[in-house]
């Protein structure tokens, strides 16, 4: 119930950086992903059948504050989710020299698919007019985007697995 709690704190204060601190200090379609990076991170660090809970209420959570139809941020984090526990189980538990090389190459990907997604939602939406405007300022300052989202996964990642260590919450479920 401990960590419950904890992960529900955690996600709410992710969406909250998310959605009034990082919008602040990023232009529009450059802000970090803050949500996705917590996604992949608890993925990793509790696989995905215990973390799948969690991401499809980060989802969630984020459509309702983002002002999204529901369920179009969780496909994604599902997917994104599912994809990165591939990859660990599959790649990195079997080689573990280039792991951390093979992580950010994933972040990064996970960053520019989750781009595309958007572009995708934004497009389908849209008139073809504002399609040829807001497509080249979709595409500007993803290098920045990605740079930040390696940052920020990591951070979210330090924070998991010091959560998952503690003593305090080595019998609660």
């Amino acid at each position: 119930m401990k960590k419950k709690i904890i992960y529900f704190a955690i996600i709410c204060a992710a969406l909250i950086i998310q959605t009034s601190m990082l919008t602040v200090f990023f232009p529009d379609y450059q802000i970090p992903q803050i949500m996705l990076m917590l996604v992949i991170a608890l993925t990793l660090s509790v696989g995905f059948t215990r973390a799948l809970p969690w991401v499809i209420l980060t989802g969630f959570a984020f459509d309702l504050v983002s002002y999204a139809r529901i369920g179009t941020t969780v496909i994604i984090f599902v997917l994104i989710s599912y994809a990165a526990n591939f990859f660990y189980r599959r790649f990195l538990m079997e080689n573990k020299g280039w792991g951390l090389l093979a992580i950010v190459l994933f972040v990064a990907a996970a960053t520019v698919i989750h781009r595309m997604y958007l572009l995708f939602l934004v497009w389908a939406e849209s008139s073809f007019q504002t399609k040829l405007a807001e497509s080249g300022a979709f595409f500007g300052g993803l290098e920045s985007e990605v740079f930040f989202n390696i940052i920020l996964f990591f951070l979210c990642l330090l924070i998991l697995k010091k959560i998952e260590k503690q003593p305090f919450f080595a019998y609660s479920r």
